[in-house]
């Protein structure tokens, strides 16, 4: 189980929700560059946007890039 960095916002899924996602999201091609943000934090960040219906480019400072999401 995988804590948080940072304080969880309301809009981050549980435990449950990630391991229902995760194995979907770990699927790579050998020849993939290693990743640079924790899936995690990006399926949060694009949670956050979907329920607060923020722009994409002011997204916290300590969610990925929103480029990313």
């Amino acid at each position: 189980m995988e804590t948080l960095s940072r304080t969880a916002y309301p809009s981050d899924g549980d435990d449950d929700e990630w391991a229902f996602v995760a194995p979907d999201l770990s699927v790579m091609a050998e020849a993939a560059p290693p990743r640079r943000h924790d899936p995690r934090e990006v399926v949060n960040g694009v949670r956050f946007i979907v329920r607060t219906g923020m722009h994409w480019r002011v997204m916290p400072n300590e969610a990925p890039p929103w480029r990313t999401l």
